[in-house]
């Protein structure tokens, strides 16, 4: 297992749970063409670009689904914490 955590602003690590959770289903041929279609988009700095290559990366190099997880803080932020496993 590999585990990393960081505190970001709640609504972000919403985002990111979301994201995360979503490629959870996704098929090892469904995560290539993911990647494949990230790696060819126009990067937009103005416009957020979804799940991004590196999540992409671990999800597929992952032997099981990545997990994810956020909890509250009173200051607004949150600690996101993700787990893989190789």
């Amino acid at each position: 297992l590999v585990s990393a955590g960081n505190l970001v602003e709640f609504a972000d690590g919403e985002r990111l749970v979301r994201i995360i959770e979503a490629l959870g289903p996704l098929d090892s041929a469904e995560l290539k063409a993911a990647y494949k279609k990230q790696l060819r988009r126009p990067r937009d700095a103005e416009r957020d670009s979804g799940a991004g290559l590196g999540l992409l990366d671990m999800a597929r190099k992952a032997s099981r689904p990545l997990k994810a997880s956020l909890q509250a803080l009173p200051d607004g932020q949150g600690f996101f914490s993700l787990t893989a496993t190789i």
